[in-house]
């Protein structure tokens, strides 16, 4: 299970044994780009316990990736740049998201969807954003894992 500590960093803690110990997987203002608050974190599933983990960067609107397995190696960070042509603001002070590694129509890879405080703007109607999964694997260059 990973958690995040708003203004502390991103933990696992292996829930299922008789006495589970957290550990600290990454610290607010390290190299990675993780930054307070951490609020919204997710796991993409591979197959065979693969797969991503997914946590928010709020203050900074933007993204951390790490490998699900252990150690839990960062990936790298993204935002969710606005597309004009479409009508669609960035993403701001994600509160939370989600991630589905499962085949959805026009989602081969899965999808991540993530809470916006405002559009047009921050603090105004909030709403959701869903990312095409193969998006952000092509930006980060992560390779494309078989999905659970």
């Amino acid at each position: 299970m990973f958690v995040g500590e708003e203004n502390r960093g991103l933990w696992t803690v292996a829930y299922q044994e008789n006495a589970p110990v957290p550990a600290l997987v990454d610290t607010v203002g390290g190299p990675t780009g993780l930054v307070a608050d951490v609020e919204g974190v997710s796991i993409w599933k591979g197959a065979e316990g693969q797969g991503w983990v997914v946590a928010s960067a709020q203050s900074e609107d933007r993204f951390v990736v790490y490998d699900r397995q252990a150690p839990h190696a960062p990936r790298g960070s993204f935002s969710i740049a606005a597309n004009e042509p479409l009508g669609i603001d960035e993403v701001t002070h994600t509160d939370g998201l989600d991630v589905f590694s499962g085949v959805l129509p026009g989602f081969p890879r899965g999808v991540l969807i993530v809470q916006d405080d405002g559009n047009p703007r921050s603090g105004q109607d909030q709403n959701f954003k869903i990312v095409n999964w193969a998006d952000v694997e092509a930006a980060l260059g992560l390779p494309a894992l078989k999905a659970e």
